[in-house]
């Protein structure tokens, strides 16, 4: 009795513990919200609150030996202004620098008396270059360039005062490394500093929508070894070769155009090496454009093999037909199996409408199963049973909008070193249901750009990139077989969430990578099958399995970007730590 007692007021105490907590987390995200619709937390207020202070505790911690860097600045003319804005911003490095300017013969600057007092300096030289030259080749001379390192600035160019000190702490603590590579911004017309570009870590198929590594630094001897230097698409060949790509998370070049939202010159140049790229893979019918909006779309033919889609259902017949209905009559892809992993449905019109599509089409399958629900069972049952080479896990409560939405799958699950791919999931109203899992976002993980996302125009961030993720939904998930026998599938203790993030955290400490389609798009009409009851044992496990990596934090979202909200916004000074949150989740949910 004693102890029944006592326990009330802890219980009462606890309960409104996590109201304030559940009160106080959606004011914040609120307040976000509304800073972010109306334009109230500038990049100029991230610069002063959150900037200052990282750059301070990195220079601190940076320490590494002297460093020879060859800054190469190529194209046509260069104007007097902007070559001394980069000379300035050259002579605050802590660093041995040269710069060597490669121009055609005829560019008039040559003749120009500041040009040949520069040359005069001893840190300036010039390289003559073919007059069809453009700035993308300047690899091809990189035998001919001073310094251990190598960096393409555009004359204009400002480089943070502790740009050096940081690239040769990099350096020095990533001893591997072939490239080094930083976040860039763009300098207004009153020389204001404007639309960050923050960049993840290291993210192979980010470079198939745009050239992030343009400012970046090369290891010489590392450029000098590679065969494709002098090709188009060399960008893909020197970070695929390189022992390791390193990521410095700081805003370090001031660029006086907007990058990554390049020339038209320069987004064509990269389309080139793209396809030049995926043709020495050895793939088919490669097609590489800009489309209307300014980004890069690729399409190539690889291998087509047998598909496995693995959908639990239960009842709920508007929606498994309105599923299956979709998906053989808008597939295009050519060689799929449908396996239907029914869980107890009771409804006769679902049962009649089971004996319906198998009496039509061979390819579909109905497995029943004869346990207690448990997702990551059924789905660890379906492959089991699959014939295919490639595992599709779909929902129930999916609609296919585009023909192509497979192929686009398949295609990006068999480049090299991809173990998984997700799609582009759409609510019913059009806006995003996923496109991609954060892991830390809002204290475990979560879908970035899910839902109405307020315009945060300053940030150069999009959601119809191809790019790297941590996770994907388990909504719309292609993995290999070979990958996912090798993880030993799904772990069967996370019954209903969680279970699709633990798996893309093992395939990614497998060495695979797991990449996100804007592609591929379908309809989802969430959970439709079943309640939104979330077993309090898979939140405890689920955030034990992920508190390593919530508190490290994930490498393809930038750490200045807020995890307090689902969208790609600002860090605040203020924003809780995930961890934080992670544990307050467990202790009021779990």
């Amino acid at each position: 009795m004693y102890s029944h007692r006592q326990g009330r007021p802890l219980v009462r105490r606890r309960s409104l513990l996590a109201v304030a907590w559940t009160l106080s987390t959606y004011c914040y995200k609120q307040c976000i919200r509304w800073q972010d619709r109306y334009g109230r937390y500038s990049y100029a207020a991230w610069i002063r609150t959150v900037e200052h202070g990282l750059l301070k505790r990195a220079q601190s911690r940076a320490a590494g030996a002297e460093l020879s860097v060859g800054v190469v600045i190529a194209g046509g003319d260069v104007t007097q202004a902007a070559a001394e804005k980069t000379l300035r911003s050259l002579f605050q490095q802590e660093l041995d620098w040269q710069i060597v300017f490669l121009l055609p013969a005829f560019a008039s600057c040559r003749q120009a008396g500041w040009f040949q007092a520069l040359m005069g300096s001893g840190r300036v030289s010039v390289m003559t270059v073919s007059v069809d030259f453009t700035a993308d080749q300047w690899p091809l001379y990189a035998a001919q360039l001073p310094g251990d390192w190598l960096v393409l600035l555009e004359a204009g160019t400002q480089l943070a005062p502790v740009w050096g000190h940081l690239l040769r702490g990099q350096a020095a603590q990533t001893p591997l490394a072939d490239v080094i590579y930083w976040d860039e911004d763009q300098v207004g017309e009153r020389g204001q500093r404007i639309r960050p570009f923050f960049k993840p870590d290291w993210s192979p198929e980010l470079l198939y929508s745009l050239n992030y590594l343009r400012t970046a630094a090369f290891r010489k001897a590392h450029l000098l070894a590679c065969p494709e230097r002098a090709a188009s698409g060399w960008t893909f060949e020197a970070a695929a070769a390189a022992r390791l790509v390193a990521h410095l998370p700081f805003v370090l070049e001031h660029h006086p155009r907007l990058l990554p939202e390049q020339s038209t010159l320069e987004l064509v140049q990269h389309a080139h090496g793209v396809q030049a790229h995926l043709e020495r893979c050895g793939y088919r019918q490669v097609a590489v454009g800009v489309n209307e909006n300014g980004l890069l779309r690729a399409r190539w033919q690889g291998d087509q093999p047998l598909v496995s889609i693995i959908i639990p259902t239960r009842n709920n017949l508007d929606y498994i037909r309105r599923c299956l209905k979709s998906l053989l009559e808008k597939t295009r892809y050519p060689r799929l199996e449908i396996l239907l992993m029914d869980d107890h449905s009771s409804d006769p019109g679902v049962l009649a409408y089971y004996q319906e599509v198998l009496s039509v089409h061979a390819c579909v399958h109905l497995h029943h199963n004869q346990e207690a629900f448990n997702y990551s069972r059924v789905n660890n049952q379906g492959a089991r049973l699959a014939r295919g080479d490639l595992l599709l896990f779909l929902n129930n409560d999916v609609e296919i909008l585009t023909e192509d939405w497979l192929d686009e799958l398949v295609r990006w699950v068999q480049l090299p070193g991809v173990g998984m791919a997700g799609a582009r999931l759409l609510y019913p109203d059009g806006l995003i249901q996923h496109a991609g899992i954060v892991i830390g976002m809002t204290g475990h993980a979560n879908h970035v750009f899910a839902g109405d996302c307020p315009p945060q125009n300053e940030l150069v961030y999009s959601v119809d990139w191809y790019r790297n993720v941590s996770a994907v939904t388990g909504a719309c998930m292609l993995v290999r077989r070979a990958v996912f026998e090798q993880l030993g599938g799904f772990n069967e203790a996370l019954s209903l969430v969680f279970n699709d993030v633990e798996l893309g955290q093992r395939l990614l400490r497998a060495g695979q990578r797991i990449v996100y389609t804007p592609e591929a798009r379908l309809i989802h009409y969430e959970g439709r099958s079943r309640a939104r009851y979330i077993p309090p044992e898979n939140i405890r496990l689920g955030a034990e399995l992920l508190a390593e990596r919530v508190a490290s934090g994930d490498p393809y979202y930038s750490p200045n970007l807020s995890l307090a909200v689902h969208w790609p916004t600002f860090r605040r000074a203020s924003d809780p730590q995930p961890i934080k949150q992670l544990k307050a989740i467990v202790r009021f949910k779990g």
